[in-house]
């Protein structure tokens, strides 16, 4: 790749293969003469821009699609080292005739973001992308990019033709278009029952505050697969016809109606039933230079449907911008942009782009400071006419599931009702010199139950991860089907997760008892 900004990169972790996988977005470089000349150089299955290839075969399985926006994939063991495996899709003629092989998997699409399909049902495809196109049935009328498209694969490399996720806009007050220029999600909730697609939206109110907004499919489409066939089908009639499908666009996730703080774009993974981790990228804007400028920082949020979304500590970042403006110690001052965290063995991990510049809002000329701390390290870059950005991978590491805790000296939490599916329940907990952690059961009233108190509790004294709970020795599987609750009591600990075979309680679900 000539140029990667802002990368917004999708992670997994493979427990069979033992590898981490990234699909991470590359854009043009800065020069549009160069832009043409390195697309002139790229050979899909059709060869279509004719490029000489001097006798070789052309091999290449992709279709290249309007736009320059370039998605690719690497692969690592150890999150640290990493592989760019040629992968087949596209080829590449280098500037001394050389054809070669490349990570490309996709050519055209804005702001993609790759993730495993959670849909169980048979024959549905394995992965799941979102982005925007350049593509006729994607622009309105000023040749402007609206709605977000989609696209499926059953191995994460080759993806289908993009079908442009549509709705009709009279039916959103509050959002004033849907740009989807963000790193889009595509995913299957199993809360829901639904396909739905996590995008960016502006306000209403004021058209340049951003939104994080929400669309869903309707119960009508059966397969992500059939949007092909209903694209195909209602020719002409694609825009009114499609928007049948989805769901009025809605606000999930906001901030100020104001250039100050808004959110840029939230990836999330669905870490447990019932609970989804956000990582959202906040874009905070200086307020005494109109907008100009600006840092952007990360924050955690969490839902448990992916659709009504809360920050876990509003304001407070997860991932915070380095302090001092130094290439490498510093390689995060100036912009984060996050994937949604992956689960490895005994660590949960955030990859995320790390950006030393600033987001200038215009796109105006980088400041001599930063020209020369860039150009120090990437030669090229201080040549730039325009903004650069210097982007870096990184990763945060916690402990498995250690998202968010509860802390207490001396004190005790009750946890809400559960559904008990079988007899294994599970703690995960840090524990300070001398402290300790001790769970006791609650029926349906609220009454504990006997043999199973706290007291009578196998006390938690270690930091454990998906530790098992028991009491005095039991566990309860006797009480599968009935519906609990958990009186934790705490002692210079901090409790982060229960879990084990535990469902949630719904709605119409009435108390257990005993």
């Amino acid at each position: 790749e000539q140029r990667v900004s802002i990368l917004y990169p999708s992670a997994e972790y493979d427990e069979k293969s033992r590898k981490y996988r990234i699909w991470y977005y590359a854009q043009r470089v800065n020069s549009p003469l160069e832009d043409r000349r390195w697309t002139e150089q790229l050979i899909d299955r059709n060869n279509s821009l004719n490029v000489e290839l001097d006798g070789a075969e052309n091999t290449a399985r992709g279709t290249v699609r309007p736009g320059k926006d370039i998605l690719c994939c690497m692969e690592s063991r150890d999150g640290k080292n990493w592989e760019r495996p040629e992968l087949g899709e596209f080829l590449f003629r280098t500037r001394e005739g050389r054809i070669t092989g490349t990570n490309i998997v996709s050519v055209g699409m804005h702001g993609t973001g790759v993730r495993r399909n959670e849909n169980p049902d048979p024959g549905e495809p394995a992965y799941l992308m979102a982005g925007r196109t350049w593509e006729t049935d994607s622009l309105d009328s000023s040749g402007e990019p609206i709605g977000a498209a989609v696209s499926w694969s059953d191995d994460g490399i080759h993806w289908e033709e993009p079908v442009t996720v549509k709705t009709a806009y009279d039916c959103m007050p509050d959002i004033s278009n849907v740009r989807a220029d963000t790193h889009n999600q595509l995913f299957w909730s199993p809360e829901r029952g639904r396909y739905a697609v996590i995008t960016r939206g502006y306000s209403a109110k004021s058209p340049s505050v951003r939104l994080v907004v929400y669309m869903e499919s309707s119960p009508d489409l059966r397969s992500i697969r059939d949007l092909a066939r209903i694209k195909a089908e209602a020719g002409d009639r694609y825009w009114s016809h499609t928007s049948s499908y989805w769901s009025c666009p809605e606000t999930v996730l906001d901030r100020d109606v104001s250039l100050c703080a808004q959110p840029y774009s939230m990836p999330f993974a669905r870490v447990a039933e019932g609970c989804h981790i956000g990582l959202v990228s906040i874009a905070d804007f200086d307020r005494k230079t109109k907008g100009v400028f600006n840092s952007v920082h990360a924050e955690l949020t969490w839902s448990r449907d992916a659709k009504d979304w809360h920050y876990l500590k509003r304001g407070e970042p997860f991932i915070p911008n380095a302090e001092r403006f130094e290439l490498r110690p510093g390689n995060d001052y100036g912009m984060i942009y996050g994937a949604a965290p992956v689960t490895a063995g005994e660590r949960s991990v955030f990859f995320y782009a790390a950006i030393p510049e600033l987001h200038y809002f215009g796109y105006g000329d980088v400041p001599g400071n930063i020209r020369e701390a860039v150009g120090l390290s990437i030669p090229e870059a201080a040549k730039a006419k325009a903004v650069t950005r210097s982007t870096a991978l990184c990763a945060a590491v916690l402990g498995k599931d250690r998202y968010a805790g509860y802390y207490a000296e001396n004190g005790s939490v009750t946890l809400a009702p559960v559904r008990l599916t079988g007899g294994r329940t599970e703690i995960t907990a840090d524990t300070d010199k001398g402290g300790s952690v001790s769970v006791g059961v609650l029926d349906g009233e609220g009454r504990p139950v006997p043999g199973f108190t706290c007291e009578d509790c196998d006390t938690v004294r270690k930091d454990v991860t998906d530790g098992a709970l028991t009491w005095r020795g039991n566990d309860l599987s006797r009480f599968t089907g009935r519906t609990v609750s958990f009186m934790i009591r705490i002692k210079k600990a901090t409790v982060f997760t229960v879990g084990g075979d535990i469902g949630h309680v719904r709605k119409e679900a009435g108390p257990g008892s005993f």
